[in-house]
């Protein structure tokens, strides 16, 4: 199936660290793909440290992505100007690495990917991840907001673990079944991005828990503290005392 946008611009990764825009060629949509054109992408932690991105030169990363539907998605319910979450790998959901609920180890989540990658000015989603985990954003959430979701996701999978449930694509709430563990103290290892994530999920999930949290820079100490957690402390001192 032909499309009329055949090149995009991308922010290609190099050698040194940097990541010009360059022009890249699209490959054909097969039926079922998503075309879509980003309109916010998030940058993963890992993708801001050098010794990650070290091995990927000519990359293009990203995907912590909102985008629009220009074309495609036969028979996903999708349609053009649809705001959409695509992630970037996509379980088959029956294997038993996925029954088992360790996903990320399903041979289809390792093998789908977005092409070429989320920093993209457009960029195809596969009719895989396109049927099975990409969601249609609603109207009261923000671009800005919406590039939350996989980070988001993350934390709630961190959630359900600590709580000895289960989530999976029908249960994913942060909401963890009944029967869970319940917690009345919980620590968290630094402040930094995902941490300041989990604080806010885990003070969500555990009303009634004492948070606390490590860390070694001051700045993030003061941000912990906007959070509401019971005790910021500091992680230099030999005491661990509350800071």
């Amino acid at each position: 199936r032909n499309t009329m946008i055949q090149k995009s611009l991308a922010a290609v990764l190099r050698a040194d660290g940097t990541t010009p825009l360059e022009p890249i060629d699209l490959p054909e949509r097969q039926t079922g793909d998503l075309l879509v054109r980003l309109r916010a992408c998030g940058v993963c932690t890992g993708e801001a440290m050098r010794w990650y991105t070290a091995g990927k030169t000519s990359a293009i990363l990203g995907h912590e992505v909102v985008a629009e539907v220009l074309e495609g998605g036969e028979g996903t319910g999708f349609k053009p100007g649809d705001r959409v979450f695509p992630h970037h790998h996509a379980p088959c959901g029956e294997c038993e690495a996925c029954r088992s609920g360790l996903e990320s180890n399903c041979a289809a989540w390792k093998k789908s990917h977005l092409i070429p990658g989320g920093y993209a000015r457009e960029f195809i989603v596969p009719a895989w991840n396109a049927e099975r985990d990409t969601h249609l954003i609603p109207p009261a959430l923000s671009d800005e907001a919406a590039i939350f979701i996989e980070p988001v996701a993350c934390v709630v999978r961190a959630l359900h673990k600590a709580s000895g449930t289960h989530a999976s694509a029908t249960t994913p709430s942060m909401e963890a079944p009944t029967g869970g563990r319940n917690f009345e103290r919980i620590a968290i290892v630094g402040l930094a991005y995902m941490a300041q994530l989990c604080a806010l999920l885990f003070k969500h999930r555990f009303p009634k828990a004492r948070l606390a949290a490590t860390e070694l820079i001051p700045a993030r100490r003061e941000q912990g503290k906007a959070l509401g957690l019971h005790a910021i402390l500091d992680a230099s001192a030999p005491d661990l005392s509350p800071r």
